[in-house]
């Protein structure tokens, strides 16, 4: 004999389903991805300009997500806009970049380019002076 919650499988309302969606949609922040995108690919770009200038090439465990997500709390202190993401959607956008180099460094795609979300509420350019 079958208990019959346990074959029942509950699906949300549609109150719920709406809600999911006006979630999903106001977990993003454009400024701060952006912020987050331009910043380490002018790391990225001026790293590979200065090992180009002094003969040699980047080295590939230079800019890694890893090296660049140790840097994250540091930022989140120091840029008010980044605050206002969370660290996992900072993290994604750095999975991003590095899958954009990837893309690149095989022949798949261009190079990355910089990100504009529009106007900046916090102030500032939402791309980082190199």
């Amino acid at each position: 004999m079958t208990n019959q919650a346990q074959t029942e499988t509950q699906l949300p309302s549609p109150d719920q389903d709406a809600t999911a969606a006006v979630t999903q949609s106001t977990n993003r922040h454009p400024v701060a991805d952006d912020w987050v995108w331009n910043y380490f690919l002018n790391l990225r770009e001026d790293a590979d300009l200065a090992a180009h200038a002094a003969g040699g090439t980047l080295p590939l465990d230079a800019c890694t997500y890893g090296k660049n997500a140790e840097e994250l709390p540091t930022l989140r202190e120091s840029v008010p806009v980044l605050r206002e993401a969370e660290v996992s959607e900072l993290q994604q956008i750095l999975h991003e970049l590095d899958a954009a180099f990837d893309k690149f460094t095989s022949g798949f795609a261009s190079y990355p380019s910089q990100h504009d979300s529009g106007p900046n509420p916090a102030g500032g350019p939402t791309t980082v002076a190199a």
